[in-house]
């Protein structure tokens, strides 16, 4: 009797795993249908234009630079010219209407993206602490913690 008590609690296992299994697919496929991570996906793809690729290679060869010297002290000569030019040149990058339209898109796709998981968490029970509280820490803060993304 013991064999088929296992067997059917496996059945019965194997049933829910299956049904889980589905539901997050679903889920899936309905989150990567939605406006919001479509709008990101299209905002990504503004970002492969020559300009901003140039902005870019821009500001990665000003950093090489500026962390050239800057690893000998900030009295180095050529230090502050160095930074100055590094800064100018990822504020110019970070102007750039489509630099700023996918960073906007992120934060949109990444707030969508952890309001799911916290929804699904709590579902399961209010007391598990999600990782970092949320998107960026956002619920313990009690001032500037807020994250900046730094993604391309």
């Amino acid at each position: 009797m013991d064999g088929f008590v296992h067997l059917f609690l496996s059945m019965i296992y194997n049933e829910e795993y299956f049904q889980l299994e589905e539901s997050v697919d679903q889920l899936s496929q309905a989150l990567l249908k939605s406006e919001i991570y479509q709008n990101y996906k299209k905002a990504e793809e503004k970002l492969k234009n020559k300009e901003v690729e140039m902005s870019y290679q821009a500001v990665v060869d000003a950093q090489k630079k500026f962390f050239q010297i800057a690893e000998y002290g900030k009295y180095a000569p050529g230090y502050k010219e160095a930074r100055r030019a590094f800064y100018a040149q990822k504020r110019a990058y970070d102007c750039l209407p489509e630099v700023a339209a996918y960073r906007r898109a992120l934060l949109d796709w990444q707030k969508l993206y952890y309001t799911v998981i916290e929804k699904m968490v709590h579902t399961i029970d209010e007391s598990i602490m999600i990782e970092g509280g949320g998107l960026w820490g956002e619920r313990n803060c009690k001032g500037n913690c807020h994250g900046h993304s730094t993604h391309h």
